[in-house]
């Protein structure tokens, strides 16, 4: 048998493993960030505690905390007036998809479901960013969380004092 006629008889089995294994797959479209709602009193405070913190930095002329709570006050505002952007999530045996970046599974540490909103939260071998969240949009958690323990460990996750800040403060 020559190595043509070989590769030829090898394909059809090991396309149907993929098509096999890629039958189950997860796939929404769901914004990047929750956009807070947030009332008219929430502004008064964030205003007046912004304007009073950089006139206490003018009066003990510390100029430059001035300009870093005034900077910090228009980067918020601006930030605040963006709208989230809509992206494609899917999760296959191929690994986890945000968008245009692909995450493989052996580039993943493991992952953890948050209920509230229900969120996947992955830990990365990756330092710059450790973790990455996901929206779970529509899809039962149990069935991600089942299907993502074929491929990851699954570790239990605590949120972080800054999550839980945001979370309060409505930031």
């Amino acid at each position: 048998m020559d190595i043509e006629t070989e590769k030829n008889q090898s394909t059809p089995e090991i396309a149907t493993e993929i098509a096999a294994s890629s039958d189950q797959m997860f796939e929404w479209q769901g914004p990047d960030f929750e956009k807070k709602e947030r009332g008219k009193n929430w502004y008064w405070i964030a205003g007046i505690s912004a304007a009073t913190l950089i006139i206490i930095s003018i009066i003990f002329k510390n100029y430059l905390g001035a300009l870093v709570f005034f900077l910090f006050t228009a980067i918020f505002y601006f930030e605040n007036k963006k709208q989230p952007k809509i992206y494609n999530f899917q999760i296959s045996p191929n690994g986890i998809a945000i968008g245009s970046r692909h995450y493989k599974f052996n580039e993943l540490e493991s992952f953890w479901i948050f209920n509230e909103p229900p969120t996947l939260s992955l830990e990365s071998k990756n330092t710059l960013t450790p973790y990455i969240k996901i929206p779970l949009g529509n899809q039962e958690p149990l069935q991600v969380r089942e299907f993502l323990l074929k491929f990851l460990l699954e570790k239990e996750q605590e949120e972080g004092l800054t999550d839980i800040i945001v979370k309060k403060l409505k930031l």
